[in-house]
Formats: structure tokens, C-alpha cells, sequence
């Protein structure tokens, strides 16, 4: 399994995009502990994933990340919940464009 993979089954990501920020909260099981090699799994496997991981993972499901606002990190040997915050570009209103072109070919064709 993948970092990417590893991010999305075990963390919950929260967007607010009125305040312009994304969090991520994370909790992992705890590494399983074996005692002979052919026992080896994913869960028994030492995982570590720092902030740049998380940041990595959310650019690549499409987000644009401006800065960091809180750091953390998680080992499922030691540290079992994280949490991050990204600052993203609040959301903006477009104002509609009026074309007024169009507004005076239907009032021409609804005239005639």
C-alpha cells in the first residue's frame, strides 16, 4: 500500500472554503507486532506520514494548497492521531457577466 492509499483509508478531510482552509485528521491502528518473518503483513509494516505527505496527497486530488498553518506527523509505532491545516484560496464569487449584445438581439426578436 501506498502512502497516497494509506492517507485516504485512515484520515478524514474537512474543506471550509468561506475561512479558506482544509483540515486533516487522521487516526491509525497500531502497528501489529510479529514475532516471525512469515507472519509479515501490511499491518504488521512501520508507516510515517509527515506533513509534506499529507500536502502531497491533497494537491494530488486537486487542491491548491497556499501554506501550512499547523505541522504534525504520525508513526503507528508511537503517535496514532494527527492533525494538519492547509490555508487555501478562499472561495470567490464571479460576478455574472451582463452581454449586452445578447439582451438587445432578444428584445429585438421579441419586438418583432
Amino acid at each position: 500500500m501506498n502512502i497516497n492509499e494509506y492517507i485516504e483509508k485512515h484520515s478524514t478531510v474537512d474543506v471550509d472554503k468561506k475561512a479558506g482552509l482544509v483540515t486533516v485528521t487522521m487516526e491509525v491502528p497500531p502497528r501489529k507486532v510479529v514475532t516471525y518473518k512469515h507472519q509479515e503483513c501490511e499491518a504488521s509494516q512501520r508507516v510515517k506520514v509527515r506533513t509534506g505527505d499529507v500536502q502531497g496527497y491533497l494537491v494530488n486530488s486537486g487542491m491548491e494548497i497556499l501554506s501550512t498553518r499547523t505541522n504534525d506527523s504520525i508513526d503507528n509505532n508511537r503517535k496514532l492521531t494527527a492533525r494538519w491545516e492547509y490555508n487555501i484560496a478562499p472561495a470567490v464569487k464571479k460576478k455574472k457577466k451582463n452581454n449586452r449584445k445578447d439582451n438587445l438581439k432578444e428584445i429585438i426578436e421579441d419586438i418583432s
